[in-house]
């Protein structure tokens, strides 16, 4: 992971964090707004899976597995075969190594 991924990560944890935490309604309806960014573009994928992959933060872990299930759910058929394939392999990949744990 390079640093400008470990700078986004860093700051998707302290969004989630803040979503799902904070006691401030302004800080918890920012940080909705900016993560609800994930489930609407395909181009969100590779972070979600970047998120699923590296983050070890429960909010993120669980922002990002909710976002990827919209974005797999609405594009589906936008994907090529491969795509479908590493998709896949990813989420086991995260369901095998993380999943108990989570």
């Amino acid at each position: 992971m390079n640093a400008q991924q470990q700078k986004q990560l860093q700051d998707i944890d302290r969004l989630a964090e803040n979503m799902y935490t904070s006691s401030d309604h302004h800080k918890r309806e920012e940080a909705r707004q900016i993560l609800e960014g994930l489930t609407t573009d395909m181009k969100y994928i590779d972070q979600c899976s970047i998120i699923l992959q590296y983050s070890t933060n429960v909010y993120s872990l669980m922002t990002a597995a909710t976002s990827l299930r919209s974005l797999v759910s609405t594009f589906w058929n936008s994907f090529t075969s491969q795509q479908s394939i590493t998709l896949s392999q990813q989420i086991l990949e995260f369901i095998f190594t993380k999943g108990i744990n989570v």
